[in-house]
């Protein structure tokens, strides 16, 4: 079977680990994994070879993608097998093959000031070929996680996943409310899916 792995350069600080378990039916595994942090997203944009991007996301601000995360593709042991695509201009996964899918993203942020009313969004969406309207498939709304200490930096994560139906074409996303929170943890950010 087929199998490359994506590589997350703009959030990698040290190797990330290794896969422990393999999918049950290799047959039938779809993957991606990616891993992201705030620090290595600036590093990326920077880069010459993704100027593109640069001016793409700013695009897609004026858009509902402004919070849409990207994902570097060829870092750290995020990978791609099977009938699904990194789509680098707009941070979509976009599924080849209709079917039930197991749908994966946790995000993980660090409140600097955190107060009793800090909270965050996060939520995973599709882009469905011939429809001009959204479709949330999964979404949280974190909030009340800094009680303890007002004023003090507090990390709070939030990890969404089912499965569900995609049909071919389909391009799947993830939003965060405050993006730039972002922890710098390249294990606490990543987002795949894959046919069940």
């Amino acid at each position: 079977m087929e199998r490359v792995w994506l590589n997350c350069k703009h959030c990698m600080t040290s190797p990330p680990p290794t896969l422990k378990r393999k999918p049950r039916n290799l047959q039938l595994m779809f993957s991606v994994r990616f891993l992201l942090t705030r620090r290595r997203i600036v590093d990326f944009l920077k880069s010459t070879l993704l100027n593109v991007i640069v001016s793409l996301a700013g695009r897609i601000d004026h858009h509902p993608f402004k919070m849409t995360l990207r994902w570097e593709p060829k870092a750290g042991q995020a990978f791609t097998s099977g009938s699904v695509a990194y789509k680098i201009e707009d941070g979509a996964l976009q599924v080849n093959e209709s079917g039930l899918y197991h749908v994966y993203s946790r995000v993980e942020l660090i409140f600097n000031n955190c107060q009793p009313t800090s909270s965050f969004d996060h939520v995973v969406f599709v882009r469905r070929a011939g429809q001009s309207e959204l479709l949330t498939l999964m979404q949280a709304h974190r909030s009340g996680f800094c009680v303890q200490k007002p004023n003090s930096p507090w990390t709070a994560e939030n990890y969404l996943g089912g499965g569900l139906q995609l049909m071919k074409f389909d391009r799947v996303y993830v939003n965060v409310s405050h993006p730039t929170y972002l922890s710098h943890s390249h294990y606490g950010n990543f987002f795949g899916l894959y046919k069940i």
